[in-house]
């Protein structure tokens, strides 16, 4: 025990390895399983040959269960892994209710940061279904314009040659009549 101020007493350890703080009772570090200093390594439960690479793992699937969202698999094979290292119950293998608390409340925030996230992926899909829907109309619209220009084009052009074929007509009409005329003329002189 370590006396912190006049009337404190401190009762966790900080792991010199990952800095986590663990209960004062514990002979090795919660997440990284690295001993508690001035332990001797023989009285653990732990096996003294393990390597700072199987530890480093069991940091990381630790972090990975209380990262994770909704991850129970994690934990289990934590804790399966755990078992098979020959670390049984204790406390490596049970959490506090603190830590326990602090998961479900990491839990919650990951949960209301998903809820958000659809939220506002659903409103953007909404607004692209209706930008979608309004292409199609322009588009429909656009469609039906060019038919209806077309259409209108088509009976201008025939309307054009009938008024060519009319203009025709009355030019050799007005031959014909300025021929009569000039034939009547010279009959009457």
């Amino acid at each position: 025990m370590m006396i912190m101020a006049a009337d404190t007493i401190d009762t966790s350890w900080a792991c010199p390895q990952c800095t986590f703080k663990n209960h004062i009772g514990n002979k090795a570090c919660e997440m990284c399983q690295y001993p508690k200093p001035g332990v001797n390594t023989l009285d653990q439960d732990q096996p003294p040959s393990e390597s700072a690479t199987l530890k480093f793992k069991k940091l990381i699937q630790n972090a990975a269960s209380t990262s994770k969202l909704f991850n129970t698999a994690a934990t289990t094979a934590t804790a399966s892994t755990s078992t098979s290292n020959g670390t049984h119950g204790g406390a490596t293998a049970t959490k506090s209710v603190q830590e326990l608390e602090e998961e479900i409340e990491i839990l919650h925030l990951q949960k209301e940061d998903l809820r958000k996230l659809v939220s506002e992926r659903t409103q953007e899909l909404d607004a692209l279904t209706k930008l979608d829907h309004e292409h199609q109309n322009v588009r429909q619209r656009w469609q039906e314009h060019e038919e209806k220009v077309g259409n209108e084009l088509s009976n201008v052009r025939s309307y054009t040659e009938e008024l060519k074929r009319e203009v025709e007509e009355l030019k050799t009409q007005n031959r014909h009549l300025q021929s009569k005329s000039t034939s009547h003329d010279v009959l009457k002189n």
